[in-house]
């Protein structure tokens, strides 16, 4: 049987087409190592190559790492010794590239002058030469600031999937980075006939910020001078489209907290003075679970909807405290409404049919209400929602029942996928957490667990059992948790609190 050797390409520069139907000659010379024939240049002080593929055009390539092994990668064909029409060389999309790879280039445009003939060899290219082995094209994402390939199901989601689609993952299992490329596929294939910009939302300040940089790096991203791709946080995105928030005040749980704290006492007391018993301290204490459960009403239409939900679909089961929540649902949005007050998990902004596709990172996050505004803001429910269910930071349900029950109400098929590999844990990390995964499923009474499968990675780098912190220790954990490789494990009661501190 023939060799291989896989060959890469930067996906959303180079087209796939052209590489094996004009270049394979050129590119199998290349990893056979048969650099004379090719006239082999370098770009001055960096690991930037180019290759000759006849007297007026060029390769642009480089040497990466992708899964612990050198392969060749793609980067651009240059046209006619044309270097400013090449998109890898675009300023934005350039600087990124040299910044991971070595100093940056001072000059503000790159020609062929500055690309000098490569008599040695560097030992990169030795690594990735194999004479003998056939080439084969597969692409590469860039995301932050390294190369990765995807895997088949990966791949699918970002290019082919249809609309709806609801993508579930556990954390490193590539939500995150499929969404980016969701963006940069759909944007090339439609930039020029856009009429309606694209949404890149989620909940969290930092996500929406690292995703912004990530997309101003690639070369799409470069023709996208009208920005009809944007990036917002929820709360960005409904003060910008929703006039009527301007002169609002924000508030959440806090104000929550101390409006039902009011009604629970009123409550307690007119059950006193009327001599009934029903009083149950154990529910009506647990704010927590009450703030949920409206979070959870806020996507119902209607009392009977909200008393059709099931077990899996409701953190209270009896009829009497169902109905109570819901009146007291009515109650705390009329008193937001009244005093001018935006609690964003209950608030209906004015959006519809204001984007051309929107993917939503960390769904998660978001209340039954939020997810429904960002389905109605969506064109004909192009929409793509990606969720950890087992990483939410405000609810303890998952809500795959409720994006069936909201697709279905727009007359939409709704593609779930489960993305099942983290690429962030190493093995032992993984089988920890499947066990407690389990052990919280046996409990909880779920049928099925969620489990995660495990890639090849390294060891871990290090692991901490922490009673007590100085402030030197916290602020150095401030720093690692800026990272995605970074994971604190604690109680519920004290989730709040670790939040609040890093």
């Amino acid at each position: 049987m023939q060799r291989s050797k896989p060959v890469y390409y930067w996906d959303g520069i180079v087209d796939p087409r052209n590489l094996t139907k004009d270049y394979t000659e050129v590119i199998q010379k290349l990893i056979n190592g048969e650099y004379r024939e090719l006239n082999l240049e370098k770009l001055r002080g960096h690991n930037v190559y180019s290759i000759r593929i006849n007297r007026a055009n060029r390769i642009l390539f480089t040497t990466v790492t992708i899964k612990n092994a050198p392969y060749v990668m793609i980067l651009d064909v240059v046209l006619n010794h044309d270097y400013q029409k090449s998109s890898f060389l675009k300023p934005g999309v350039l600087k990124n590239y040299l910044e991971m790879n070595g100093h940056l280039f001072e000059a503000e445009t790159i020609s062929d002058t500055d690309f000098d003939k490569s008599d040695s060899l560097d030992e990169s290219l030795n690594e990735v030469s194999e004479n003998g082995a056939d080439c084969d094209f597969l692409p590469a994402e860039c995301f932050h600031q390294k190369f990765i390939s995807f895997n088949d199901d990966q791949r699918f989601l970002a290019e082919k999937s249809k609309l709806p689609l609801v993508i579930s993952g556990a954390a490193g299992s590539g939500k995150s980075c499929v969404a980016l490329s969701m963006l940069t596929h759909y944007t090339a294939q439609h930039l020029e006939t856009l009429a309606r910009p694209i949404l890149y939302v989620t909940e969290s300040d930092k996500l929406c910020d690292s995703m912004r940089r990530n997309w101003r790096s690639l070369p799409i991203a470069q023709k996208d001078i009208n920005q009809m791709v944007q990036f917002k946080t929820y709360r960005q995105l409904v003060l910008e489209c929703d006039q009527t928030t301007a002169n609002m005040k924000a508030v959440g749980r806090p104000e929550f907290y101390e409006f039902m704290t009011r009604k629970i006492t009123n409550k307690k007391n007119q059950d006193k003075a009327a001599r009934l018993s029903t009083f149950n301290d154990e529910f009506y204490n647990n704010l927590d679970v009450i703030y949920q459960e409206l979070r959870i009403i806020s996507g119902c239409d209607s009392w009977e909807q909200y008393k059709s939900l099931g077990a899996r679909q409701s953190l209270v089961g009896e009829e009497d405290k169902r109905k109570w929540l819901f009146t007291e649902f009515g109650n705390y949005t009329a008193y937001l409404q009244h005093h001018q007050l935006l609690d964003l998990s209950f608030y209906k902004p004015k959006l519809t049919d204001q984007f051309q596709l929107i993917v939503v990172d960390e769904s998660q996050d978001f209340s039954h209400l939020q997810l429904t505004s960002l389905c109605d803001a969506a064109f004909q429910s192009q929409i793509c929602y990606c969720e950890d269910a087992r990483q939410s930071l405000e609810d303890n349900l998952p809500k795959k029942t409720f994006f069936g029950r909201l697709l279905d109400a727009k007359n939409s098929n709704v593609i779930f996928k489960e993305l099942s590999v983290t690429y962030r844990c190493p093995a032992s990390v993984v089988k920890l957490a499947n066990a407690i995964s389990t052990l919280g499923a046996t409990l909880s009474g779920q049928r099925q667990p969620i489990a995660m499968d495990i890639s090849e990675q390294g060891d871990v780098d290090s692991t901490a059992w922490l009673t007590k912190l100085s402030s030197q220790e916290l602020q150095a954990l401030r720093h690692d948790a800026e990272s995605p490789d970074f994971a604190v494990i604690t109680l519920a009661e004290f989730k709040k609190e670790a939040v609040e501190r890093l």
